[in-house]
């Protein structure tokens, strides 16, 4: 609706991000468990901002390079909670 009356304004928008994943076994496979790092590179207002962090797994990764970059800008995302997600392949 906010987007439709031309109202919406993004919290941040995206330059880019990077993941890369660590993963030790050597079974041919992705280890659900694999260490990653996640950078990210977003704007808030006129600011830019660059963070990195670590997860297990590259949402987890994501998720704390993306906490870590706009928490003190937008203090509430430390309230937010990733609670589940699903990876789709086509």
């Amino acid at each position: 609706l906010m987007r439709h009356l031309g109202a919406y304004r993004p919290a941040f928008t995206l330059e880019s991000f990077r993941v890369i994943v660590d993963d030790h076994e050597d079974t041919g496979a992705l280890a659900k468990d694999a260490a990653s790092e996640a950078t990210i590179k977003i704007h808030v207002g006129d600011r830019r901002l660059v963070a990195t962090g670590e997860g297990t797994g590259t949402v987890g990764a994501l998720d704390n390079a993306l906490r870590m970059a706009i928490t003190e800008l937008l203090p509430q995302v430390a309230e937010f909670e990733l609670v589940d997600y699903k990876v789709r392949l086509p």
